[in-house]
């Protein structure tokens, strides 16, 4: 990997289409991996052809330009035959890419804030502490040429790809907010096979731990007398089973980084996840929630970064005969999407995990409109392979011709996530229950 320094300035040329540029915070560069950044030795062996003037950098048809004795990025520009195509501007922190129209000649990113991520990452046994520092310029530029598709695949490529799943993941999934007992969520299982519909997944939401306000992770007993029982049951019968979690900051800590926290999510994940549990569902908590690591950074999508860690680390402790551990997922929030409206620009890392949800819908045509159209959108700006909405609606019981509809949608879709409140008259999103014609389009689609 090339690399010139002006006095503060350092350009890497990564690769013929990748460029990074980086004032000295407090003198120093920065060489390791970063939470936004996290493949660096990725490029170590990339050789790019330059040559340098004062001021000037000159490679392919590309000159960047580095102002005399800078004491910031200020001034820094790109062009590409004479046609200046970058200036250096202070950038937020967004994962939201252009529409694939409007691409641009280069796309800027930030590494800011710049946390620093220990040898071992989100351990209990890591080396070294996380660290988190503000007012960085640190900016890559992706050469795409106006090319979406290019642009795409430099992103994920420095960023980081989005994790593949499981083929159970693309089967059947039930969910629904309910306090199910153990012989009720056997017996869904037991009633799926008897209509033949597939179940793959089966969600259970926060009834299944003890706490009252839906906190903590101590089994509630009163429901699953023997959890380990159910596990064993629904994976007998093929079924993965989701646990909901509305997490809750370690007392005394300041974010999700601080070493305490560390330990504490490693533990209770890990116990359960040795009970049985196969993804986690980390939930946006609207009462309480963990602690931010910076205000530019989002509590979501570092929440997922948390739990994706912890998962990925337990299965690869426990690998088959093979010596192939089982794909870590879970399943978190759109971050930047309230309800299936997108509000604001997603975290520049939260495209990695790969199943997201968009939050509580109601069930009506126009609801089931803003998932088509969201779905589209962030697959194309945010880069989310695998959205997942409530299918049939959370809190409204669908017509049994609206159902249809959206189940169609569903078992088009990437997830066919159905999901409802326990208090719809329907007792449940299961094709069953909204006649023939719905169960009959049910079977029809997801055979295909």
């Amino acid at each position: 990997m090339k690399q010139i320094v002006f006095n503060n300035v350092r350009v890497q040329l990564l690769s013929e289409s990748v460029v990074r540029v980086e004032f000295a915070k407090g003198g120093k560069f920065c060489d390791g991996n970063t939470f936004f950044i996290p493949n660096k030795a990725d490029y170590k062996n990339n050789e790019v052809t330059y040559t340098r003037e004062e001021g000037v950098i000159s490679f392919g048809e590309y000159k960047l330009y580095i102002p005399e004795n800078a004491k910031s990025l200020t001034g820094v520009r790109l062009e590409k035959n004479g046609r200046k195509i970058y200036t250096y501007t202070k950038l937020a922190n967004s994962g939201e890419l252009p529409a694939l129209d409007r691409t641009p000649e280069a796309f800027a990113i930030s590494d800011t804030p710049r946390i620093i991520v220990p040898e071992g990452g989100y351990s209990a046994e890591r080396r070294g502490e996380y660290k988190v520092e503000e007012n960085v310029q640190d900016i890559y530029l992706l050469l795409c040429e106006k090319s979406a598709k290019k642009l795409r695949k430099l992103y994920v490529e420095l960023t980081g790809r989005p994790e593949l799943v499981r083929l159970s993941t693309l089967g059947g999934w039930n969910s629904k907010y309910y306090a199910y007992t153990e012989e009720e969520a056997k017996q869904l299982i037991l009633d799926y096979e008897a209509h033949n519909v597939p179940l793959d997944v089966m969600v259970i939401d926060t009834d299944w731990r003890s706490c009252e306000n839906g906190w903590g992770y101590d089994i509630n007993t009163e429901l699953f007398p023997d959890m380990k029982r159910f596990m064993d049951f629904a994976h007998a019968h093929g079924v993965e089973v989701m646990f909901n979690d509305h997490p809750e900051p370690v007392k005394g800590t300041g974010n999700l980084l601080d070493q305490n926290e560390v330990a504490y999510r490693n533990e209770k994940l890990t116990m359960l996840l040795a009970m049985g549990v196969d993804y986690w569902w980390y939930d946006r908590n609207w009462s309480v929630s963990l602690n931010q690591v910076a205000p530019e950074y989002s509590r979501y999508a570092t929440g997922m970064y948390a739990y994706q860690w912890i998962t990925r680390e337990y299965l690869e402790s426990i690998p088959d005969l093979n010596g192939y551990a089982k794909r870590a997922l879970i399943m978190a929030n759109v971050d930047g999407c309230n309800n299936g409206s997108y509000t604001y620009a997603s975290d520049l890392s939260a495209h990695r995990y790969s199943i997201q949800w968009t939050g509580d819908i109601g069930a009506q045509g126009d609801w089931l409109r803003q998932e088509i159209e969201g779905a589209v959108y962030a697959g194309a700006e945010l880069g989310l392979p695998y959205v997942s909405a409530d299918i049939g609606g959370h809190n409204v019981d669908p017509s049994d011709a609206e159902y249809t509809r959206w189940f169609q949608f569903g078992a088009l879709s990437s997830i066919l996530r159905v999901h409802c409140w326990d208090q719809t008259q329907k007792g449940g999103r299961m094709p069953w229950n909204y006649g023939a014609t719905a169960e009959e389009v049910a079977h029809t689609y997801q055979d295909m």
